[in-house]
């Protein structure tokens, strides 16, 4: 005779209370770690507000008036005339932060905006956060009259229209040429006024003007000189 096979007990199921208690707990655990989460949440929130604070005050401590900034001047302008007009100019705010590791680049790209300013040599500063700026100021060489402006102007060496502010009494003279009226700080947009510059700091001259052949450079004794151009 086969042996009859004997089956599993049936699998009992938990008592109603039993179950109950088993959802319970878990809505218990998912309210804690909810909290949890809000909590952490605030916490950084917390963290981070306390130290865009203190990056904001760090800021503060170490901003520095750019009217403040130690600079020699161009002549003919006052300090705070000439620091107004690179905040102008350079779009410099009107303090900068002396620990910014791009002031240097800041500072050099807005004075160097300035008409007057021919190269910014050196940003520097101190430990009691004194902000110094070396510069090389352009020097006017000669006299021209552009066009619709009833005064002369002066150019620097390498023909770059100085502010009206630059004197022009003793500068060589540029005659039969009226360049056009630029802006100050930009270069001619014809290369004549870039080359009567540089032929007047290379020779005495009292007036300069362009000839069909070349230049004609008259010295301030009366001796005339001819220089064929290429």
């Amino acid at each position: 005779m086969s042996k009859k096979k004997t089956l599993p007990p049936p699998v009992k199921k938990p008592p109603a209370a039993t179950r109950g208690s088993g959802v319970a707990v878990a809505v218990v655990l998912k309210t804690l770690l909810a909290v949890a989460l809000v909590a952490l949440m605030i916490g950084g929130l917390g963290y981070l507000g306390t130290r865009s604070a203190d990056r904001l005050a760090r800021r503060e401590r170490y901003a520095v008036p750019v009217a403040d900034i130690q600079v020699e001047v161009p002549p003919f302008l006052d300090k705070s005339t000439f620091l107004l007009e690179v905040r102008y100019l350079g779009e410099l705010p009107e303090k900068v932060v002396s620990i910014s590791p791009k002031l240097d680049e800041r500072l050099r790209a807005a004075f160097g905006r300035h008409p007057w300013v021919a190269d910014v040599t050196a940003v520097t500063v101190s430990p009691e956060m004194v902000i110094q700026v070396g510069l090389v100021f352009r020097k006017p060489v000669l006299r021209v009259t552009l066009q619709g402006e009833p005064g002369p102007r002066a150019v620097d060496a390498t023909g770059i229209l100085l502010p009206a502010s630059a004197k022009t009494d003793g500068l060589p003279v540029l005659e039969n040429i009226q360049p056009p009226a630029i802006l100050a700080g930009q270069p001619f947009p014809t290369p004549d006024v870039k080359q009567a510059a540089e032929l007047v700091g290379t020779y005495p001259t009292a007036t300069i003007e362009r000839t069909k052949d070349g230049w004609r450079l008259t010295a301030p004794d009366g001796k005339v000189r001819a220089i064929v151009s290429n």
